[in-house]
């Protein structure tokens, strides 16, 4: 059987000029003070290494970080990271809290991390950036204080439309709301429901679903196969992670997983056609399955979101592999292969009427 099953770690890249905070810095010297040339520091660098492996799978690694971030910078400590991670997604939030503690200064943050880990990094500087939206007495995070944030950062920042879009952004934002609620998921949701547009809405939910399955899925063994993914609302968001962990979970692929949500009623079993593709683009991509065999079970609709799911996500992190794919299909589902390629993930013209029931 195939083993590969995709691990999904899609996130946001996103650099922007803002003002949100109320310290305003010098993005190039900020910048600046958080690298440190490495052939300067290897004794260091190698002794950070050698204190993070003993961290072993703690979560908890922020003081670490703040004891290095002067002496290696922010790109000496993601360095170390990488070396001792294979997927160091996880890992890297808390240098993305650190980094924004020392800048106070979102896009600045942004740029300092960049895009690496899977933007664990960049999550972090988010979850961080947010905290002033929590509530004073409980820690909750305060929906009023969030909404004005929300769309001053991801609706009416110009540069951060053209450069990356808002989707984009509101997924990043989804995994902020997840780590501040305490992995509420409903509270994550709500928070998510603090734009001004419901597409928004949804892609927050998708990051937020994401830092659920990522950070709980061990917790969650008791539960049912899909949770939350066949309990919560939007669950097509909800499926685009958990059904690849689903399968390396059941060491499954293709029509084995595919009967797994058949066993699914209604909107959740949509959503679930919807994370097979999702789950299967890197394989679809990589020419070890057909799309026209994998998106052909289920219903009309299911197949429309199976090809969705697949080739969005392709369409972004596979381009080249779109039009062969999308050869596979005829007619209708061609067209609608297409146009998912173009609109790529977290697009603001895609019609999310099939999902938003």
């Amino acid at each position: 059987m195939n083993k590969c099953i995709i691990f999904l770690a899609v996130c946001f890249l996103v650099s922007c000029t803002s003002n949100t905070g109320n310290v305003v810095v010098d993005v190039a010297e900020t910048s600046n003070k958080l690298f440190v040339e490495p052939d300067s520091v290897k004794d260091k660098q190698q002794e950070f290494v050698e204190k993070l492996k003993l961290t072993g799978k703690n979560p908890n690694k922020r003081a670490l970080y703040e004891e290095y971030i002067d002496v290696l910078g922010a790109n000496g400590i993601l360095d170390g990271i990488d070396a001792v991670y294979e997927r160091c997604h996880g890992q890297a939030h808390d240098l993305g809290k650190v980094v924004f503690a020392k800048v106070s200064d979102i896009s600045t943050g942004l740029r300092i991390c960049s895009d690496r880990c899977y933007t664990g990094c960049m999550h972090g500087v988010l979850m961080e950036a947010f905290k002033e939206a929590q509530d004073d007495e409980d820690g909750h995070i305060d929906v009023m204080k969030l909404k004005e944030m929300l769309n001053d950062i991801c609706l009416n920042n110009e540069e951060m439309k053209a450069s990356y879009g808002p989707g984009e952004c509101a997924h990043g934002v989804g995994h902020a709301m997840m780590f501040l609620s305490g992995y509420g998921i409903q509270e994550a949701l709500d928070a998510c429901a603090g734009f001004d547009n419901q597409k928004m809405d949804y892609y927050c939910t998708d990051g937020a679903y994401m830092e659920y399955a990522v950070e709980r899925e061990s917790e969650d063994q008791d539960k049912s196969l899909f949770y939350p993914c066949d309990t919560f609302a939007y669950p097509a968001t909800c499926m685009r992670t958990k059904v690849g962990l689903v399968g390396k979970q059941l060491d499954k692929v293709g029509a084995d997983l595919v009967k797994e949500c058949e066993k699914l009623e209604g909107k959740f079993r949509l959503g679930c056609f919807h994370g097979i593709g999702t789950s299967h683009a890197k394989i679809l991509a990589l020419e070890k399955m057909r799309i026209n065999e994998l998106c052909s079970q289920g219903s009309s609709e299911e197949q429309v979101a199976c090809i969705e799911g697949a080739v969005e996500f392709m369409g972004k992190y596979f381009p080249d592999d779109v039009q062969k794919t999308c050869d596979q299909l005829a007619d209708a589902q061609k067209e609608i292969c297409v146009a998912a390629g173009q609109h790529k993930l977290y697009s603001m013209e895609k019609d999310l009427s099939l999902y938003l029931r």
